[in-house]
């Protein structure tokens, strides 16, 4: 397999690992933590956006033809270098943002300092044991490297390093493959521990099957003027709201009460309460009519809270046995 095969190999597969950052994100439980701190959530976004551009960016100095002008030759390897050292600081900061500690390892330190001499730094390069100077020899640029001619300041010593940039292209996609795999496993790990907390605790068991026996009885209340069908229709109907209390609780222990079912909620428990007003002969805008028809979309809408709660075990019973082999070497 060529270098350029095993390159586009390893980028694609961190292409495809991203993807399990992205839903994890995406999902409401833990989106709904993570934007409530919005440097934390701007950090994620953008290191997710720069890892993907710049492998875009990679993919395509490998495949396009390289150029024969000069001043373009310069671009494409000054490009390829900050694309490099850019993706680099994005994965280090994703990273960092899910309290997975990736240091700068000897890849990651080579091809910085490369970077840094030949185009980051080179007309001075101060370091704590001294300063450098550095330029690429113009007739050596090709798409495979260039020679970079340094001068240490202190050991008074000029020097000419052969930078394979192929080859730094293909050990930098080796290794940020194995930290992308390292951080999806930890994410997943994550999810997998929190739906096993609760997979046995069905939501679904929440609303027992005698539901449709309240609904009847607030309704039997709501067509009497018999005192004591309302009594009894007011205690069924405090039923339907102790078992819709506890729903609430439920998904606020899973992280599942997101903005949508809350307001669905909401809604709902408003309903509830113009129905009791009526039963309780408190509410004085209330009449049977609207009562009813209050009734008729509780009745409705539940079926509709016992999907999304069905909806939720379901998911909760998928759990994730994913694996990477991201530390297989070609």
């Amino acid at each position: 397999m060529t270098d350029n095969k095993i390159i586009v190999k390893y980028l694609d597969s961190s292409t495809e690992k991203l993807e399990f950052v992205y839903e994890y994100i995406n999902t409401s439980r833990y989106q709904d933590e993570l934007i409530k701190d919005y440097n934390l959530w701007n950090q994620i976004c953008s290191s997710l956006y720069v890892i993907n551009d710049t492998i875009l960016a990679i993919k395509s100095y490998l495949s396009k033809k390289y150029p024969k002008d000069i001043g373009r030759k310069y671009l494409y390897t000054y490009g390829i270098l900050q694309a490099l050292f850019t993706q680099q600081d994005a994965v280090i900061n994703l990273t960092e943002c899910f309290n997975v500690e990736t240091k700068v390892c000897d890849v990651f330190r080579e091809i910085r300092n490369l970077r840094n001499i030949s185009i980051g730094h080179p007309t001075k390069l101060e370091r704590r044991e001294g300063v450098y100077y550095g330029y690429i020899s113009r007739i050596t640029l090709s798409k495979f490297g260039f020679e970079l001619y340094k001068t240490d300041q202190v050991k008074k010593r000029d020097q000419f390093i052969t930078v394979k940039l192929v080859e730094l292209i293909k050990k930098q996609a080796i290794e940020i493959n194995t930290i992308i795999s390292s951080l999806s496993e930890y994410l997943i790990e994550l999810d997998t521990k929190h739906k096993c907390q609760y997979k046995e605790n069905k939501m679904e068991n929440v609303f027992p099957d005698n539901m449709r026996y309240y609904f009847e009885k607030i309704g039997e209340g709501l067509y009497s003027s018999d005192y004591v069908k309302d009594d009894f229709a007011l205690s069924m109907l405090n039923c339907v709201k102790q078992h819709y209390d506890e729903f609430k609780q439920k998904l606020i222990e899973r992280k599942e009460f997101s903005e949508y079912i809350e307001c669905d909620w909401n809604q709902y428990n408003h309903a509830l309460e113009k129905v009791e007003g009526y039963l309780k002969k408190n509410d004085k805008f209330m009449n049977g009519t609207d009562a009813r028809i209050y009734l008729f979309y509780l009745r409705e809408v539940h079926k509709s809270f016992v999907a999304i709660a069905k909806e939720i075990d379901e998911e909760y019973e998928k759990i994730s046995n994913t694996r990477f082999n991201a530390d297989k070497r070609d």
